[in-house]
């Protein structure tokens, strides 16, 4: 029963739950909708703009042999439909806004996976360019593997999202996938650009085993550990929120019923309390 239990634990801690349609067009820092969704737009539309910048000045195919592409992507993707979702609630009627029912639920859900993808890949990214590589201190590495990473952390700290524990487990499968597609341009192209991706550590034509190695420990070991700090910053801003004041965008709501009067005709509610769907 016990184990029973544990694996229920992880199970539902690792499965993709749509979130509530609150944290597209509001937070408990940017109450405003109009405030809110002017936010979603600055940041997607600027990076939008840097995404189709850098692609329009390198060669698209070669351009996807690195991770640091693979993350700008999952972002924009992530930023992008955000923003979309944003507009939609903040354009629809009321009722319409708290439904979570057919197409809708579906670009919830794929919303919710690439804001998993993209957070967890985004903040590896970082921290593996400046521990493993540092190849160019330039502007474009500066934006690259530095100002994602706080975009990151902005949008974590600024909406309502909730982080799921396990939820690694889905950022662990776009790892293996990045993987696969390295190895399969190593074996079936003999461009150098595809066999030596970073000299002397994802260097397939140079260090096999060594490139191996790396990919295992950062897929199974250092994704999990990335996205243990996302989920430690998440529930730190609750609990500041909380001490701070912040109030939830939905409160309990107060049901009074059953009036009955004591010995001395005081009139007595039973009183409930009801969290809002």
């Amino acid at each position: 029963m016990c184990k029973q239990r544990t694996c229920k634990s992880i199970a539902e801690q690792a499965t993709i739950e749509v979130q509530k349609n609150e944290i597209y067009h509001r937070s408990r820092l940017i109450r405003s909708q109009r405030k809110f969704l002017f936010y979603r737009a600055a940041l997607s539309t600027y990076f939008l703009v840097w995404f189709i910048t850098q692609n329009t000045a390198v060669e698209l195919p070669k351009h996807y042999i690195y991770l640091t592409t693979w993350g700008e992507t999952l972002l924009n993707i992530y930023f992008t439909s955000a923003f979309g979702l944003s507009i939609y609630f903040y354009m629809c009627h009321e009722e319409v806004e708290k439904q979570q029912k057919g197409m809708i639920k579906i670009i919830l859900w794929i919303c919710e996976l690439f804001r998993i993808f993209s957070w967890d890949v985004g903040i590896m990214l970082s921290i593996a360019y400046w521990v493993l590589l540092r190849t160019d201190l330039n502007p474009y590495s500066w934006h690259c593997h530095l100002i994602n990473s706080i975009s990151i952390i902005a949008d974590l700290i600024i909406t309502d999202t909730q982080v799921k524990l396990y939820q690694f487990i889905w950022t662990i499968g776009i790892g293996c996938v990045f993987l696969l597609h390295s190895m399969i341009l190593f074996f079936v192209s003999d461009r150098v650009d595809y066999q030596i991706i970073y000299e002397e550590t994802l260097d397939w034509g140079n260090y096999p085993q060594r490139s191996l190695l790396l990919c295992v420990i950062v897929v199974l070991f250092f994704i999990p550990i990335v996205h243990l700090g996302v989920y430690t910053i998440q529930r730190r801003r609750d609990r500041m929120l909380d001490r701070a004041g912040f109030k939830h965008l939905n409160p309990p709501v107060v049901i009074v019923s059953n009036h009955t009067h004591d010995s001395e005709g005081i009139s007595i509610s039973d009183i409930s309390y009801a969290m809002p769907q």
